[in-house]
């Protein structure tokens, strides 16, 4: 098989062509990990017949695959994927006041910052996608930190950030299992967490705005005043439009993305309609050189 790749938009990323997951060879490895890296941002299309096997076997391409620290969305059987989902159940009728309302956004966020180990990356694929809306958006964040004035660079070099789940704790504690398919449990709590807002990339060496707006909390050493406000500036200049790439799902759409150097925002869909996506997620470390024996 021979993997090729061209950009994905003007923002980052790339589209990979040839992908497939049943027949990969070493050369398709080195590439994909090569691609992994340079990017940030990977897109393959046409990839419904993916098994969770093999989205399982793919993931580790790049890594191993973390158990995600909230069972309650993991996948029955192959914990290594998670579910997520809204409004899966029965459409509702068109006349329903409520089928208009938005349901599934997340707001600008790395993964799993309000841990102590933030993932290395994530394998992404839709199995069941709206009509309209539904889309998730992509930021580089090694490029925005590259774009950053040299004044506000100065003024956040070497400060460490309050990270937590915030409001968002309370709501995934409480939440129920979407259905059968997922794992029960229940979702544990995170205490606060410190992490640099700007962090070296562990293989390139770029330096990489740390915010992750849906999680960042504060600034160490600031007053609450003007570390909202440097919060603030920081997520305004960062999630400006000549950063973002957009991504409108089809079924079979995988996105890998290298949570290291980007963040990414889920839109929300019309609760009318079901949306379904399946996720691997990479433990931190470095993306292996080579497979291991």
């Amino acid at each position: 098989m021979t993997i090729s790749t061209k950009p994905l938009s003007s923002a980052l990323g790339a589209q990979i062509h040839g992908l497939d997951p049943a027949r990969l060879d070493e050369a398709d490895r080195m590439r994909l990990r090569e691609a992994f890296l340079e990017y940030g941002v990977l897109l393959a299309k046409g990839l419904s017949t993916m098994t969770p096997e093999q989205h399982i076997a793919l993931s580790r391409v790049f890594g191993e695959c973390a158990i995600h620290p909230i069972p309650t969305i993991r996948l029955k059987g192959h914990p290594e994927i998670i579910v997520l989902a809204a409004e899966l159940a029965d459409a509702l009728p068109a006349d329903d006041p409520n089928g208009d309302e938005l349901v599934g956004q997340i707001p600008w966020h790395s993964d799993l910052t309000y841990t102590d180990s933030p993932s290395r990356g994530s394998l992404l694929i839709a199995r069941v996608v709206p009509p309209e809306l539904g889309m998730t958006g992509y930021i580089d964040t090694a490029a925005v930190y590259d774009a950053l004035p040299p004044d506000l660079r100065a003024r956040i070099e070497g400060r460490q950030a309050i990270h937590s789940l915030g409001p968002i704790q309370d709501a995934l504690r409480s939440a129920a299992r979407a259905d059968d398919e997922m794992e029960g449990g229940e979702a544990p709590a995170f205490e606060q967490v410190a992490h640099p807002l700007v962090h070296v990339h562990p293989e390139s060496g770029r330096k990489v705005l740390n915010v992750s707006p849906a999680f960042v909390q504060s600034i160490e050493g600031l007053p609450e005043k003007e570390s909202r406000a440097l919060l603030d500036e920081l997520i305004a200049f960062a999630t400006q439009d000549r950063f973002v790439y957009l991504h409108r799902w089809d079924v079979g759409d995988l996105v890998i993305w290298d949570n290291s150097r980007t963040m990414h925002l889920a839109t929300g869909h019309k609760r009318r309609h079901a949306r379904r996506m399946h996720r691997t997620t990479l433990a931190p470390g470095r993306v292996p050189s080579e497979l291991a024996a």
